[in-house]
């Protein structure tokens, strides 16, 4: 009677835990804001603390985005427990939009003005995808294994990622979350530099940790959301690439001007709160297109005409 009742504990548990992380838990939408604490390890020995914000609506073409901001990267001051220091400059380095209908991730990427698929969580053991970097490289990976990870009180699904081209250390994905290496990457190791992610953090509620050291701050907001909106500006160029004129999808307000840059660095064309771009007069090639506003922010993209 005992063995018997042990075992329907036992297979109560499981179907419990298998209950909770059947159910897809997509990323933080609506008014939620996140924070990703990442941390760094580069081939000098230094480590640093990088932060990713996901804070605000923004729309690019026809989808609706959360935008990224990220903090410039100090290095962690040694021994500790002497804090880390950050930059406060938030700047604005893309959006995520996320399918919830087919568990599916985009990242729109600010400076090459291009979006790829990040996470694909609907894929299953065996599977195979792959990765298109914005610079022309492509990693194929397949899904070794899947199971499930308590994030605060509820178990996310996580895939067990093993890369079938190049020899990175390839990061887990969690839903909800991204990779083991932080929201934008997907390997532990590239190159000799090296990446954890060290914690996640939801309207200022620490989600999930991962023991580094030194010891990472707790994933809590550590500027206003005021300081974010300031510096937040950003915008979509479509298409790209393209064959003569450009269209633009702008979140600031107020004054701003366009400046396109070709490949020698050399301002080429200036125009103030244009709507769109003509590039017909120019040779094919890559150029930079570089917003600004009245307060001094901008942001840089670059385009192809092709």
């Amino acid at each position: 009677m005992k063995k018997l009742l042990l075992s329907l504990l036992l297979l109560a548990f499981i179907n419990k835990s298998n209950a909770q992380s059947a159910v897809y838990h997509p990323f933080p939408a609506g008014n939620d804001s996140a924070l990703w604490v990442q941390e760094d390890f580069d081939s000098q020995g230094s480590t640093h603390f990088l932060r990713t914000y996901l804070y605000g609506d923004t729309v690019l073409g026809s989808y609706p985005y959360k935008k990224l901001y990220r903090t410039s990267v100090n290095a962690m001051v040694y021994p500790p427990p002497t804090p880390p220091s950050f930059k406060n400059d938030n700047s604005f380095i893309g959006a995520l939009r996320e399918d919830i209908a087919v568990k599916r991730v985009y990242y729109y990427d600010a400076f090459f003005g291009v979006e790829r698929l990040m996470y694909d969580f609907s894929l299953m053991i065996g599977d195979t995808a792959f990765v298109d970097y914005p610079w022309g490289d492509t990693v194929i990976y397949t899904v070794a294994g899947i199971d499930s990870i308590l994030v605060n009180t509820v178990y996310h699904k996580r895939l067990i990622i093993e890369p079938l081209t190049g020899g990175f250390d390839s990061a887990p994905w969690i839903e909800g979350i991204g990779s083991e290496a932080g929201p934008l990457n997907y390997f532990f190791s590239e190159g000799a530099a090296s990446n954890t992610l060290a914690c996640f953090g939801v309207n200022e509620i620490n989600m999930y940790s991962y023991f580094v050291w030194p010891p990472a701050p707790e994933c809590r907001i550590s500027v206003g959301i005021g300081e974010l909106e300031n510096n937040s500006i950003s915008f979509g160029v479509l298409p790209n690439p393209t064959s003569g004129t450009v269209t633009l999808s702008l979140s600031c307000t107020g004054s701003y001007f366009i400046e396109v840059l070709n490949s020698n660095g050399e301002i080429i064309l200036k125009e103030t709160k244009p709507a769109s771009i003509d590039l017909n007069e120019f040779s094919n090639g890559n150029y930079l297109i570089r917003l600004s506003d009245e307060k001094g922010n901008s942001v840089t993209k670059k385009i192809v005409k092709q």
